[in-house]
């Protein structure tokens, strides 16, 4: 994993960044009161119109019917200046009960995308389940397929762009895993020497 403060490289199992000293402690004091979050939506800042949380639910329904052991959480929040967004959606996954208490290390496969109403940054967390799965370069495609929306004011159309590149991003994910156990269809299709396709359908990823 990276340090949410300073990216460093880091094993999952350290309880303090050893380059920066980051931990959930020192964030604890950092972010004062734990917000209430109301999963799988938290417009912490009354930013969402009805139409906005319409959108929101119905990507997010999506999601779950494709890819039923992922649950992803979207919040919007107003940031203080002086809060660092990756720190604080370190923070936010990790104290705001967007997991339940059985979810801990390879069981949670939680993914919250963060967004700042106030400065329209954007950011998202997994849980460590899904990190043998899912990279940088898999999850920042994600939140750029959302900023154009975000840039408009647009939080419904946000979440319905970030839902789809996630989507797009875990079947990429998926079918490189049915390739490795001689799953996928290119190889059915291979070893049967015919040029026309037939669907072979796959495991869902966890």
């Amino acid at each position: 994993m990276r340090c949410p403060s300073c990216q460093s490289i880091e094993s999952e199992t350290v309880v303090a960044c050893h380059q920066c000293g980051f931990s959930l402690e020192v964030a604890d004091g950092r972010m004062g009161i734990v917000p209430q979050l109301t999963p799988p939506i938290s417009d912490l800042n009354k930013q969402l119109t009805r139409a906005d949380k319409r959108r929101a639910h119905s990507a997010l329904g999506d999601l779950t019917r494709r890819f039923p052991q992922v649950e992803l959480s979207y919040v919007v929040a107003a940031l203080a200046d002086h809060l660092p967004i990756g720190e604080y959606a370190f923070w936010l996954f990790n104290r705001a009960g967007i997991s339940s208490a059985v979810e801990r290390a390879g069981k949670n496969r939680r993914i919250l995308f963060f967004v700042d109403s106030k400065t329209t940054r954007a950011v998202t967390m997994i849980g460590y389940g899904l990190e043998p799965f899912l990279a940088e370069r898999h999850l920042q495609p994600c939140v750029l397929a959302a900023m154009g929306s975000l840039r408009a004011g647009d939080y419904g159309r946000a979440c319905e762009a970030f839902v789809s590149e996630l989507a797009r991003q875990l079947h990429s994910v998926q079918v490189g895993i049915d390739r490795g156990f001689g799953l996928s269809d290119e190889s059915v299709w291979e070893e049967a020497g015919s040029s026309e396709p037939f669907q072979v359908f796959s495991p869902v990823l966890g």
